[in-house]
């Protein structure tokens, strides 16, 4: 039986999206749309008013028959994951005049509640207890369905089967909550269930492809990847959070970027992206939104908002009574939102919606599948520059900014990635900063042991810069191997670059290669059993007898390994490829004669300095208040007291600086005080790739002031 909650759905707009004003902000473009209920938006050149149209209902919004269902918390509004008992459960249906209403009262756990594929049923989990129960949508019926957490539903195109996927054995190498198995489970027959993942650990924002071939979920470090379940391999597609793939065979793919404004949506088979902006939905107001989830038709999802609470340091962790949940439809080529819908409308914090549309499963398959277009990529990463061998090539990284692809002589498009660790973050020009922290080496798809534990020779190419005044002149510039007292390792002492063999039960083997200009220097190593031939910048190759006969060619580790120093040595890395062969002296040559060309075309960039005031300041989160990201930083507001170097129009500006680094606050984040004038080395924010997926927390009001980021001295 239905509970009547009384509570009224207000009027929506619908806003065409044409209809927005663009300011640069936090690196996207910021998207406000002025809308009344009768008049138009119009933006900074006067433009004629564009007409809108306002639904009243859900169904006039959608077109057909919808289902909703959250989670309600009756406590006190802050009960953001859905982990405690008190809440409620939800739902609103589009064909009827009852609005919102009670399915269960509670209070009790509604953890991730989820709609069956019929529409009949809903699905939801005990946290706590890990358990997954049911219940049709009049509120009858409920019962226990099997144990675990409920994340996806699926209705198998060609048997019509409807399944479930749960999470199982719960992870400890998630940041947030995560399982170790994904199992898939029968609705109607819970005994029958099948094995879907155990490779890796993943967090618990999981959706499935319609025709269950693919699923989406966050990894470690707040890696968000597509799962091809057939191959059981993952391929990363961002950092970030709450990643989903389209309910139908697009493969089309988005995640939540640190902001919690944003999606970042990735066209996986045309390797494209694009940024499609949330938190212009009318009711939103540029705050904070969470909770996004596609539906069972590929053109719409929900989410929940504003978040304008601040709670430690966080607006998400604050809830309020004012989140609602909305629904937004997509254009037809997904680059942005074409309309908003706000169901709810009540002074108690909704969460976790989930949205099913009658026959939203039929879109799934009305088109063909489109072929990915491999032989496409396949010319691009053929004609790109480096790297010109791509034979026996295990890694190859040539910044942040970078694509970092490449493809083997057997077709196979790889992608490296470097993983931050310590107090690392990238430079001005998108090197790896070697003085604080370090990185590790990764590749989609993972290295094969097969690929390097056989290997008879090494090279390596990478390029290093010393400053000129450098006041740290010896460290760590990369090692082969992750085992401490196991590696070879490459060194800086005195601008001297030095190779270390270290062997258990060994005497360590040291080779003093060369000298380091400052400046670039362009290295290539070959490394095989008996000898070490060095080059630098193209010069005579130099070479050197080697005792330790044993080749270590993986994992790399980049910078000072284990560190958690803030200021380590002065030096910048990038450009780094390792080969499981030797180079011939051809291949050397045309690697050479690449740098130098390229060398000569590049334009560095550089900083823009300036004297600033600090205007305020947002809380810092805690490492906890963040989860499960691991780095976060805040915006604050800065008024320019002088222009030191570079170009700037602005007066006021807001400046992205590093809050949390590896779990932990950075003492400068909290020593900031307003009034002060600091000096500031910038970079526009939304140059800066590398932040894409990072917690951005802020506080400030004035969202249309352009965004910078703090690069530090």
């Amino acid at each position: 039986m239905w509970v009547q909650a009384h509570l009224t759905v207000k009027k929506i707009i619908f806003a065409p999206s044409s209809c927005r004003v663009f300011k640069r902000a936090g690196g996207v473009l910021l998207q406000i749309c002025l809308v009344f209920l009768v008049s138009a938006c119009s933006n900074e050149q006067e433009q004629e008013p564009v007409p809108v149209q306002t639904v009243s209902t859900l169904h006039q919004f959608i077109g057909s028959h919808s289902r909703l269902v959250w989670a309600q918390d009756v406590s006190d509004n802050k009960d953001v994951g859905a982990k405690g008992q008190q809440l409620r459960l939800l739902g609103y249906d589009s064909e009827d005049e009852k609005g919102e209403r009670v399915i269960l009262a509670g209070p009790d756990n509604f953890f991730r509640p989820l709609i069956s594929p019929s529409g009949q049923q809903v699905i939801f989990s005990d946290f706590r207890q890990r358990k997954v129960y049911a219940v049709d949508w009049s509120g009858e019926n409920f019962h226990f369905l099997t144990r675990g957490r409920a994340l996806a539903v699926l209705q198998d195109p060609d048997d019509g089967i409807e399944w479930i996927y749960v999470g199982r054995e719960a992870s400890s190498d998630m940041e947030g909550p995560g399982s170790q198995k994904l199992y898939r489970v029968q609705l109607g027959n819970p005994g029958i269930e099948e094995l879907v993942w155990d490779k890796a650990p993943f967090g618990e924002a999981v959706h499935v492809s319609g025709d269950g071939r693919h699923f989406s979920a966050e990894a470690a470090r707040a890696a968000c990847v597509l799962v091809d379940i057939e191959k059981q391999t993952a391929q990363r597609q961002g950092k970030g959070c709450w990643p989903a793939v389209a309910p139908d065979q697009s493969q089309r793919f988005w995640f939540f970027d640190g902001a919690h404004r944003n999606l970042e949506m990735v066209d996986t088979r045309q390797g494209t992206r694009n940024r499609i902006y949330l938190a212009n939905a009318p009711g939103i107001d540029g705050h904070e939104v969470y909770h996004p989830r596609w539906s069972n038709h590929p053109r719409y999802m929900v989410m929940t908002g504003p978040y304008v609470i601040r709670q430690g340091g966080n607006n998400i962790r604050g809830g309020g009574g004012a989140v609602e949940i909305y629904v937004g439809r997509f254009n037809e080529d997904y680059s942005d939102m074409e309309a908003w819908f706000q169901v709810s409308s009540n002074e108690r914090a909704d969460f976790f919606p989930d949205l099913w549309i009658a026959g939203g499963e039929k879109s799934n398959f009305e088109k063909k599948m489109i072929e990915k277009p491999s032989n496409q990529e396949a010319i691009a990463l053929q004609n790109s520059s480096w790297p010109i061998v791509n034979e026996n090539l295990l890694f190859a990284w040539m910044n942040v900014a970078a694509d970092n692809k490449w493809i083997s002589p057997a077709g196979k498009v790889y992608q490296a990635e470097i993983i931050t660790e310590g107090m690392a973050r990238f430079g001005l020009n998108y090197q790896m900063r070697l003085d604080s922290g370090w990185y590790l080496a990764n590749r989609s798809p993972q290295p094969e042991p097969s690929e390097y534990s056989d290997s008879k020779s090494i090279f390596l190419e990478f390029v290093i810069s010393l400053p000129v005044k450098q006041k740290h002149s010896n460290g760590y510039v990369l090692a082969l191997g992750v085992e401490q007292g196991n590696q070879s390792i490459l060194r800086i002492e005195q601008h001297v670059l030095i190779l270390e063999e270290r062997r258990k039960g060994q005497e360590v083997e040291s080779i003093r290669l060369g000298q380091l200009s400052p400046g670039q220097s362009h290295i290539m190593l070959d490394i095989s059993p008996s000898k070490v031939i060095f080059s630098v910048n193209n010069g005579d190759a130099k070479t050197y007898k080697r005792t330790n006969s044993e080749i270590i060619s993986w994992p790399i580790i980049m910078g000072d390994f284990g560190s958690q120093k803030q200021s380590g040595w002065d030096g910048l890395l990038e450009r780094v490829a390792l080969y499981t062969r030797a180079l011939s002296k051809q291949e050397m040559e045309e690697t050479a004669q690449l740098f130098v060309h390229e060398q000569q075309t590049n334009v560095a960039l550089q900083p823009i300095i300036v004297k600033a005031e600090l205007v305020s300041v947002s809380s810092i989160p805690t490492p906890e208040d963040i989860l499960p990201y691991r780095r976060g930083l805040v915006v604050n507001e800065y008024r320019i007291v002088e222009l030191i170097q570079g170009k700037m129009q602005d007066k006021e500006i807001l400046v992205a600086q590093w809050a949390i680094l590896n779990g932990k606050r950075l003492p400068e984040a909290t020593s900031r005080i307003v009034g002060e004038v600091y000096d500031l080395h910038l970079d526009a924010f939304e140059n800066r790739p590398e932040l894409e997926g990072e917690r951005l927390s802020m506080e400030s009001d004035n969202l249309l002031l352009t965004m910078y980021y703090d690069l530090g001295p």
